[in-house]
This record gives C-alpha cells, structure tokens and sequence, in this order.
C-alpha cells in the first residue's frame, strides 16, 4: 500500500519498509523535495547601454517559480550610479522585502535605505 503524500518525510529519516511501500513517483517526488534551481538573469539595458533592470528566479525542481529577485538601476544625468533598488519577490510576484542603495556623487559613502511606498509591484519584462 503506497505512502500518503501528509506521511512522507525526508528519505534519509525513512526505514527500508517505508521505502518500499512507495511508489516509484513518491520517490522522485521525495527526492526532488527542496531542490532549488537558479534561472539565468533577464537583464535589460537602457539607451546608453547601462543595466537597468535584472531578475535573478529561482524555481523548485520542476521548473515552478519559488522566489526571485529584482534589481533596478537608476543613473544620475553626468552617468553615475544613482539609486540601486533590490526587490525580494515570492512565488506571486508580490514584494516580501528588499532595500535601495543611494550612491552619492560627493564622495560620501553609499546608503541603505527602506524600499518605498509604490514599491511593491514587480515591472513587466520588456
């Protein structure tokens, strides 16, 4: 009699007689439990051929979006770094945290600051 999905546990906590009673999908599936992949980036560049936006996704073993992560560039108009906005986005696509990092042109070290009302919306891909 096969395993239930509520009663499977991590293979290496299973007895051989609970190993057996699986099916050969229960197995894979248990196997492939937790295993995340990292997709390429999608990076888009803007008219002067800076980055201005990458998503970095990370799916589950069977290619099913888990999370990613979303980086904005903004640019002063001399050409320097001007706000670098990191959103964490969950499976949704909804915003669960993330940061910006201010840079400054007078030599002052770069800031961390909270993400912004407005924030919370991840981009279309262009």
């Amino acid at each position: 009699m096969p395993i239930e999905e509520k009663e499977m546990c991590q293979l290496s906590e299973m007895t051989p007689t609970q190993l057996n009673a699986m099916t050969k999908g229960q197995l894979i599936a248990a196997a492939l439990d937790g295993v995340e992949k990292s997709v390429p980036s999608q990076i888009e560049y803007d008219e002067q051929g800076r980055p201005a936006r990458h998503v970095q996704a990370v799916t589950d073993a069977y290619g099913v979006a888990k999370r990613s992560t979303e980086v904005l560039h903004s640019y002063y108009p001399t050409g320097e770094t001007d706000i670098i906005t990191v959103r964490e986005l969950d499976a949704l696509g909804k915003v669960s945290g993330g940061h910006r990092v201010k840079h400054y042109k007078d030599q002052r070290p770069p800031e961390l600051l909270p993400l912004e009302v407005g924030q919370g919306q991840m981009l279309p891909l262009k």
